[in-house]
């Protein structure tokens, strides 16, 4: 009866302990920042979380899913580019929002933090709060420190450079070209919009009596959506404008020179590898224009076609872009 008695306020101790080890939800940092892993943890602190540590972010949202399970974790976060992705295994979905992309300041690392608290959909944090702090072995320790000040969430506004170099093929032949675009982004879908521009291009004619050159470059609105795919980015983007075109030369020794505003819609598709601020990738581009005239040379009671404007393009080609966060 005495060991009963004595066994009695142990085994309730030990299931004391046991639930309310059970009652701490992990969290796994996915993200070799320091800045970001602190301010991750501290910004947690009263919810008492198990915090993981793991410098290296997942491929893809089926691995986040996976280290989820291993872990026991409720929340997988990291980053992908310039997106910040928390993972909830409880809900089985996924939130993003945009962030800064490389090493984080104390300031912007206190944004993205909050930025994940709000990502997390939260309660009420419990009385008594208490500070998650990592330790070596990748969980966490719970103290008792209160969170530090931070400012307010702002949403990063992202300005995008652009620059490529490719081929352009249509009915007239092939013609190497340039493009520049800039985007910009400034909410939490991966979306950005801006202006693209193709540099002159020019194709020679020598045809019926002409010769001379078609030249044309061209001014588009963009909108573009960027998909992760493991380490890349699948971006698909649409938009239209004008092309703006010059037939030149001379038709039996007499200057001729005619010039044309054609409607167009472009669609493709930009494959970007991100490096920190920094990317690279190809491109593949379809234009089609609007109302294209063919030029033609009349004499001698009959008409010679000079030159017809395509009406389709196809262009592949390679980038390189920068990212500034405002």
């Amino acid at each position: 009866m005495t060991f009963c008695k004595l066994l009695t306020p142990v085994a309730a101790l030990v299931l004391a302990v046991g639930i309310a080890h059970a009652d701490v939800a992990r969290v796994v940092i996915a993200d070799s920042d320091p800045e970001l892993q602190r301010a991750v943890v501290t910004t947690l602190a009263p919810w008492r979380f198990e915090v993981l540590v793991d410098p290296k972010a997942p491929v893809d949202i089926e691995e986040a899913k996976t280290r989820a399970a291993a872990a026991d974790a409720r929340f997988v976060v990291w980053r992908h580019g310039r997106d910040l992705l928390v993972f909830d295994r409880d809900r089985d979905a996924v939130e993003q929002r945009a962030t800064s992309a490389g090493t984080l300041d104390d300031a912007r690392a206190a944004q993205a933090a909050l930025t994940v608290k709000t990502l997390m959909r939260l309660p009420p944090p419990p009385e008594g709060e208490g500070s998650a702090v990592p330790i070596e072995d990748g969980s966490a320790a719970i103290g008792s420190a209160a969170p530090p000040v931070v400012p307010p969430i702002e949403q990063a506004f992202e300005i995008r450079v652009q620059a490529g170099l490719g081929a352009q093929v249509d009915s007239a032949g092939a013609i190497a070209g340039g493009t520049v675009a800039a985007l910009v982004r400034r909410w939490s879908p991966p979306v950005h919009i801006g202006i693209a521009g193709n540099l002159g291009s020019s194709t020679a004619i020598e045809q019926a009596g002409f010769k001379g050159d078609w030249r044309q470059w061209s001014v588009l609105a963009l909108a573009s959506y960027a998909v992760p795919a493991g380490r890349i980015e699948i971006e698909p983007f649409v938009g239209g404008g004008i092309t703006r075109g010059v037939l030149d030369g001379t038709e039996s020794a007499v200057v001729r020179r005619e010039t044309a505003t054609l409607g167009t819609a472009r669609g493709g598709v930009w494959i970007r590898l991100p490096l920190g601020r920094f990317s690279v990738g190809g491109a593949l581009a379809a234009d089609f224009l609007v109302s294209t005239p063919t030029y033609i040379r009349q004499g001698g009671g009959s008409m010679s076609a000079i030159f017809e404007v395509p009406g389709f393009a196809f262009s592949i080609g390679a980038f390189a872009a920068a990212d500034f966060s405002l």
